[in-house]
C-alpha cells in the first residue's frame, strides 16, 4: 500500500494552519507520495464570538478541501504512523505502509527553518492549490507599493506594565506604523501611496487611515490578502503575526519587521542580500543601505508607473 502523508489542519488563523500544509505538501512533492489535508472545512465560532470582521473560514478557497481523499487515506492506511518527520527525501521501503501525518506549528524562534530551503516549491504548491477565480483575482489586482499589515482580531491590547518585546499576540502599536510611514515618504521624497491589509475595523486604525494617500485593501479573502501584500514593492508586518510573517516569506521584495520581535529570518540569505528584511529604527537617515536602495528602487518604479499612467502596477504571478 502506498504511504500517504496528511496534515491535520489546527482550529486557528489561515498563517497557522499553512505551516503543517506546507510540511505536508513539501514531503509529499519530495518523496513521491500522495498529500492531502484535513481542516479546511473547519468552521470556526471564536471569530464570530469576539464579534471579529473576519470569520477564518477557508473551505471556498482551496480546491483540496473539497476531497475526501485525505478522510479516506487516514482510515485505510494500516501501517505505521510517524508523526511531524524531518523535511527529507526517504529510502524507497519507508514510501510504504506509511502515514505521515503533520500537525504542529513550528516553535516562534523559527518559523520557517525547515521550510526555506522549499521555498519556491511551497510557492508553486500554494499557488496551484487556489481556486481558479482566486487566481485570477491575485493576477488582476493591483499591486501595493507599500503595503501596510495591521493584525487586529484575537490580538489584544498591550496592558500597563507589560514590555511589548516579552509577550505574543498583542497588537502592534498604531504609532509605529504611522511613524515608519512618515519616514519611508521622507526617504522617497514624496506621499508614496499606502494600501493598509488588517482583519479589524476601519474605525480601530482610523489614525493610520487619516494619513495621505492611505487607502484600506478591498474586502479579499485572507489568502488573497497574503499574497497580495507578498507582491508588495515594500511590506512592513505586524509582530508575531504569522499571516504576516507568511506574506513575508512568499515577499520578493523589502521586509520591515518590528525591532522587538525578530528571531530568525523569515526568507533564504540568497532573497535577503538583495531585499532588506529586519528592522527600521529612528530616522531613515541611519537605516541599513540596503534599505534604502530598497526604498529608493521603490521610489523610481512609483514615479515611472505614475508617468506612464498605470500606477499601481500589476506584478505578472
Amino acid at each position: 500500500m502506498r504511504s500517504c502523508s496528511i496534515a491535520l489542519l489546527p482550529n486557528a488563523g489561515l498563517g497557522n494552519i499553512l505551516f503543517p500544509w506546507a510540511h505536508s505538501r513539501i514531503f509529499g512533492a519530495i518523496n513521491e507520495i500522495a498529500a492531502c489535508a484535513i481542516g479546511w472545512n473547519r468552521l470556526r465560532p471564536g471569530p464570530l464570538l469576539r464579534g471579529e470582521r473576519r470569520m477564518r473560514y477557508y473551505g471556498n478557497s482551496f480546491k483540496e478541501s473539497k476531497s475526501a481523499i485525505a478522510l479516506s487515506g487516514l482510515l485505510s492506511i494500516k501501517g505505521t504512523i510517524v508523526r511531524n518527520p524531518n523535511l527529507e527525501r526517504l529510502d524507497q521501503r519507508l514510501r510504504s505502509d506509511h502515514l505521515y501525518v503533520w500537525d504542529q506549528i513550528p516553535h516562534w524562534s523559527n518559523y520557517f527553518g525547515a521550510l526555506k530551503e522549499y521555498r519556491d516549491l511551497v510557492k508553486e504548491l500554494l499557488w496551484e492549490a487556489l481556486t481558479p477565480s482566486l487566481r485570477r483575482q491575485v493576477i488582476e489586482a493591483p499591486t501595493p507599493a507599500v503595503a501596510v499589515h495591521i493584525r487586529r482580531g484575537d490580538f489584544r491590547n498591550l496592558q500597563l506594565g507589560e514590555e511589548f518585546a516579552r509577550v505574543g499576540s498583542t497588537r502592534t502599536p498604531l504609532e509605529y506604523f504611522i511613524e515608519l510611514i512618515h519616514e519611508i515618504r521622507r526617504c522617497c521624497g514624496f506621499d508614496v501611496p499606502v494600501t493598509v491589509f488588517t482583519d479589524g475595523y476601519a474605525s480601530e486604525i482610523a489614525d493610520v487611515l487619516a494619513l495621505p494617500c492611505v487607502r484600506l485593501a478591498e474586502r479579499n479573502r485572507p489568502i488573497v490578502d497574503l499574497l497580495l501584500m507578498s507582491r508588495a514593492q515594500l511590506l512592513i508586518v505586524s509582530a508575531s503575526s504569522t499571516f504576516g510573517y507568511w506574506s513575508g516569506f512568499l515577499s520578493g521584495g523589502p521586509i520591515i519587521l518590528h525591532p522587538e520581535h525578530i528571531h530568525a529570518s523569515l526568507r533564504p540569505q540568497s532573497i535577503n542580500d538583495e531585499y532588506f528584511e529586519g528592522a527600521a529604527v529612528g530616522s531613515c537617515d541611519a537605516w541599513p543601505s540596503l534599505l534604502i536602495r530598497n526604498i529608493q528602487n521603490l521610489r523610481d518604479e512609483v514615479i515611472t508607473n505614475e508617468s506612464n499612467g498605470i500606477f499601481p502596477a500589476k506584478m505578472i504571478v
